[in-house]
C-alpha cells in the first residue's frame, strides 16, 4: 500500500511485532503513500460521509444520539445528520454506528472486516479537537487501514469467527488507536502503550446474530471510542502492553485458534511507486 523510505523490516527480531507495526503507523507520511492510495482515500471518505449521513436516520443510530443527549454533555466534535456536538470518543462512537448501521461500509475481504468504518470515524473526531490538515488526516487514515486489515489478516476470520468474535470491532478498537496516536503526534513508547492499551479494549461478541440486535452496528463505533482514549490515556503517561500482539496472552493467542503473526508485518514496507 505505501512505501517506505527506510526499510529495516528484515531486522525486526522475534517479539518486536508491536513495536515494528507501531512505528511505521506512527512514522508514516503522506508522501510515503501513492497516488493510487491517496485517490482510494479521498474516494472513500466521501463514501464515509454518504453512508454515515443516511445511516443516521435509522432507528439504531438516533437511540446512540437520544442516549448522548441524555448525560447532557457537549463538546467540539460532530455528530453527523444532527446539530449536537459532544466529545470526540462519543462522535466516533454515534459516528460509526451510524456508518455501520445500513452495511454498506467498505470491506477487506482477506480479512474478514471493515475497515473505513472504525478509521473514518475516529479521524474526524480528532480533527475537532487537534490541528489536523488533509494530509494528516490522509496519512492517519491509510495508518489506520494497514493496523487493521494486517490484525484481521493474521487473526484468520474463520479462526476468529469461531471463537464468536467480529473483527470489525476487536481489530478496529487498534486501527482506531492508531489513527488517535497519529493525528494526537504521538511517537515512540507512547504510540506503542496506546495499542497495549486498545488491545484490553478489543470486543465485539457475534451474540447478536441470535436475535438480530443492534449491538454489530455498535461494534465499529464502541471500537473507535475505546481507540480514542487509548491514545488519550497513552499520552497522559498511561502504560499498556508492548507485546499486546505477538504475546503469549496477546491479540492474537487470546483472539484466534490457529494466528499466523507474520501476516501481521509482511510487505510492511513495499515500494508501490
Amino acid at each position: 500500500m505505501v512505501r517506505n523510505n527506510n526499510d529495516n523490516t528484515g531486522n525486526i527480531e522475534e517479539g518486536q511485532i508491536t513495536r515494528a507495526l507501531s512505528g511505521f503507523a506512527a512514522n508514516l507520511n503522506y508522501e510515503d503513500l501513492s497516488p493510487d492510495v491517496i485517490d482510494w482515500a479521498k474516494y472513500l471518505c466521501l463514501d464515509f460521509a454518504g453512508v454515515t449521513l443516511n445511516g443516521s436516520t435509522t432507528d439504531s443510530a438516533k437511540a446512540v444520539v437520544q442516549a448522548l443527549e441524555s448525560v447532557g454533555r457537549t463538546g467540539p466534535a460532530v455528530v453527523i445528520g444532527t446539530n449536537q456536538r459532544v466529545f470526540p470518543e462519543y462522535a466516533a462512537m454515534a459516528n460509526g454506528t451510524a456508518f455501520h448501521s445500513i452495511e454498506m461500509d467498505d470491506v477487506n475481504l482477506e480479512a474478514c472486516l471493515h475497515p473505513g468504518v472504525t478509521a473514518y470515524p475516529t479521524a474526524l473526531a480528532m480533527a475537532d479537537v487537534a490541528q489536523v490538515n488533509g494530509k494528516e488526516f490522509i496519512s492517519a487514515v491509510v495508518a489506520g487501514y494497514d493496523v487493521i486489515v494486517r490484525l484481521g489478516r493474521a487473526l484468520k476470520g474463520a479462526e476468529h469467527y469461531a471463537r464468536g468474535f467480529h473483527p470489525t470491532g476487536t481489530c478496529g478498537a487498534f486501527g482506531a488507536a492508531a489513527v488517535a496516536a497519529k493525528l494526537l503526534g504521538l511517537k515512540g513508547d507512547s504510540f506503542v502503550h496506546a495499542l497495549g492499551i486498545a488491545g484490553s479494549q478489543t470486543s465485539g461478541s457475534m451474540e447478536y446474530l441470535a436475535q438480530g440486535a443492534w449491538t454489530k452496528r455498535l461494534h465499529p463505533g464502541w471500537a473507535s471510542h475505546s481507540g480514542i482514549w487509548a491514545a488519550l490515556l497513552a499520552r497522559s503517561g498511561y502504560t499498556g502492553p508492548t507485546t499486546i500482539i505477538e504475546g503469549r496472552d496477546g491479540f492474537l493467542q487470546a483472539y484466534s485458534g490457529n494466528p499466523d503473526p507474520s501476516l501481521v508485518l509482511k510487505d510492511l514496507a513495499r515500494n508501490t511507486r
